[in-house]
């Protein structure tokens, strides 16, 4: 089956900036006029606020590809990236950091809890700087909430909240709603001016159809995008100039995560990795980072639920920690999977 005829099928959303402009005209109220009011105040010889995307989306659902895609557009602009991850590795702001102009990792916790003072610290620092970027996109972690980080921007001097763009795991997002994680997927969801469903070139047009229902009832008359190929990068980074307003209230994460960095160097063949990532608990919900095989080979190594891939990392990357980072949905998953990916058979 051609791409082309798996997209036939599933209801339009132009790629277009115009259309996506259209309707985006539909969903929006105005970004808080009492916000910008008090910003524009005594700015008259000040530099115009910088613009802020908020990249959000569940653990996997494939943000720092889009968010890679972004970068290395044609778009003239001087992007600074800034990358939460729960780990201390840096798996997510390695992969970003050969394509943008700046890329500040916070690592080793959650953007809206644990390390929010140290996103606004980074976010002044950019401001502050002698060359200011042109627009900086924010790449959430998997579980952080976009609504309390959009709310950082937008009550912060210097920056404007440029909308929230939620990345949606498609080839899994059924499963997901149907789960306990569905909370905090419909949370990242609702806070978005734009939803992109990634990984449809791996389903049927059936499947991509009923999903895109799915999250179409989630997130009323939002524009949902098939795919992050053909999208302009004055739409991605461009929902404020059509009115994206300000998420309505922040709140706590509806389920609690567990997540451990562990040493897995010189432990496995190719093979045995493979077989410990098929025997990992139903609990896991995302694996990442780098390893050396027992034959002195770097791989990398991903899972998403119970997908999962060993591969050559990019021939340009050099980690500055090995190591997989695995998030569960408990202690014990957490556990047994440390135990499976971390340790010799006896």
């Amino acid at each position: 089956m051609s791409k082309s005829s798996s997209m036939s099928e599933v209801p339009a959303a132009s790629h277009s900036s115009d259309a996506l402009a259209r309707q985006w005209s539909r969903v929006v109220d105005t970004v808080h006029a009492v916000h910008l009011g008090q910003a524009i105040v005594g700015r008259a010889n000040q530099q115009p606020p910088i613009p802020v995307t908020v990249l959000t989306g569940f653990l996997g659902a494939g943000k720092t590809t889009l968010l890679q895609k972004i970068l290395t557009s044609d778009h003239g602009l001087r992007i600074a990236a800034i990358v939460n991850d729960l780990s201390a590795i840096g798996f997510d702001a390695s992969q970003v950091s050969r394509s943008a102009d700046t890329t500040v990792a916070l690592n080793n916790g959650c953007a809206c809890c644990s390390v929010i003072g140290d996103l606004q610290e980074t976010l002044q620092l950019q401001i502050d700087g002698s060359a200011s970027p042109d627009t900086i996109v924010v790449e959430l972690s998997g579980i952080a909430d976009a609504v309390g980080i959009a709310q950082l921007v937008e009550n912060l001097d210097g920056v404007r909240l440029d909308g929230v763009v939620a990345v949606v795991d498609a080839f899994n997002a059924a499963e997901q709603l149907a789960s306990e994680l569905a909370p905090t997927l419909r949370t990242q969801v609702n806070a978005a001016h734009l939803v992109i469903l990634s990984k449809t070139d791996l389903m049927s047009q059936d499947a991509v159809a009923s999903v895109y229902g799915q999250v179409a009832a989630l997130a009323p008359a939002r524009p949902i995008v098939r795919g992050s190929d053909n999208i302009a990068p004055d739409v991605l980074l461009g929902c404020a100039l059509h009115g994206a307003r300000l998420p309505p209230q922040a709140h706590p994460h509806d389920v609690s995560f567990c997540h451990q960095d562990i040493d897995a160097d010189h432990l496995f063949t190719r093979r045995e990795m493979e077989q410990r990532l098929s025997a990992l608990p139903t609990g896991v919900v995302r694996v990442k980072g780098w390893c050396w095989m027992s034959d002195a080979s770097l791989v990398e190594v991903q899972a998403v639920g119970r997908k999962w891939s060993i591969a050559d990392p990019a021939t340009d990357c050099s980690p500055a920690a090995t190591g997989l980072t695995v998030i569960t949905l408990n202690q014990s998953d957490l556990r047994a999977a440390s135990r499976l990916l971390g340790q010799r058979s006896s």
